[in-house]
């Protein structure tokens, strides 16, 4: 058996329009637009101060942290230090060590008293035994003075020796307490510094906020005009509704080789185009499961089917039948029916000549 295929294709358009009550708002709101755009209105760069500048407290902060740095240590120091006292200069003669070498003049002094003494004592002594100016006299004076002297300057030498170390830990000690106090007022200083930094940064932000509003209140000024008619637009397409032109085209191949699925097109499933409108050479068939059947093609095709009309189950079982958005023909699913169409061997001529 031969059969014919066919394109079919269909266009629809639906087009919607505002209410005559919202035309004059969107009309409006041209001219607004319109008239912004040539004004110069709105989108505009704003040529104000953006960033604020530092306060006094913070430039204050920053120069005295920056005074430390540069070496202001050093003068606290040294303010601290002060000029040497006359104990200070004792001590450093002291810890130098010279008297290691020369020995302390006034212990010297006293030593040498004290050897006269004892040479006038032997002397005296051995003149009462009539042997002054004797070689045992000489002998013994020498011997008692050499003896006296190392001692002595033994004696010296040692405290000497002592007195630079005692010297040396009294300045250690005087300089470390020295370089603490310094320190200490530094660190003080620098703790002055850094709360007046703390404070000028709240200075700071309370300044650049204000620039940020000045900058937002500018803007919003300058685009004034732009958001009272985006307000304008909104409320008449809200209140209007969903407008426009909508064109939708479809093409549907109808061959006598396939069966009413692809009749229905976007609809799938079991739903088949049964509007008596689609079809011609209908004739009855007889019924099942309490609808009425027919013999038919569909219009512009040869082959033969059997099945319902959609007007029939409309009355009869309305929840089967949907319309079509395409072309707003009836579709039956024949699911709800519990049956399907059939295609006959039978073709329009024959039906046609048996007629």
């Amino acid at each position: 058996m031969g059969g014919s295929s066919k394109q079919q294709k269909q266009s629809s358009t639906q087009t919607s329009s505002p209410p005559a009550w919202a035309m004059p708002l969107f009309r409006q709101g041209a001219k607004d637009a319109q008239n912004f755009y040539q004004s110069g209105q709105g989108g505009n760069v704003y040529q104000g101060q953006r960033v604020a500048d530092l306060s006094r407290e913070t430039q204050s902060g920053l120069q005295g942290l920056q005074q430390a740095l540069s070496g202001f240590g050093n003068n606290a120091l040294q303010s601290r230090l002060g000029q040497p006292t006359a104990a200070q200069s004792n001590l450093a003669d002291m810890a130098s060590g010279s008297y290691l070498q020369q020995g302390n003049p006034y212990y010297r002094e006293r030593l040498n008293e004290a050897a006269n003494e004892m040479a006038a004592k032997v002397n005296s002594q051995m003149s009462g035994a009539g042997r002054y100016g004797s070689g045992a006299n000489s002998n013994i004076l020498a011997k008692n003075t050499a003896a006296m002297m190392v001692n002595g300057l033994n004696t010296d030498y040692d405290r000497a020796m002592q007195n630079m170390l005692a010297a040396n830990g009294q300045i250690d000690s005087a300089n470390q307490g020295a370089l603490n106090s310094a320190g200490n007022y530094l660190r003080n200083w620098s703790g002055a510094a850094e709360a007046q930094m703390q404070g000028g940064r709240v200075v700071d932000d309370n300044a650049q906020d204000k620039l940020a509003a000045a900058q937002q209140k500018w803007e919003e000024e300058d685009n004034k005009g732009w958001r009272r008619l985006g307000y304008l637009q909104d409320a008449a397409k809200g209140l209007a509704g969903n407008y426009g032109t909508q064109t939708s085209k479809s093409s549907t191949s109808m061959s006598d080789r396939n069966n009413p699925w692809n009749m229905v097109g976007s609809l799938g499933g079991l739903t088949r185009k049964s509007d008596r409108r689609a079809k011609e050479n209908i004739i009855p068939a007889g019924c099942k499961n309490g609808f009425p059947l027919y013999e038919f093609n569909y219009k512009g095709e040869k082959q033969r089917w059997r099945g319902v009309m959609a007007q029939d189950v409309l009355r009869l079982k309305p929840e089967a039948v949907t319309i079509d958005a395409g072309d707003g023909l009836y579709c039956v699913d024949y699911g709800q029916l519990g049956f399907e169409p059939q295609k006959l061997a039978e073709f329009l001529d024959r039906a046609k000549t048996e007629g």
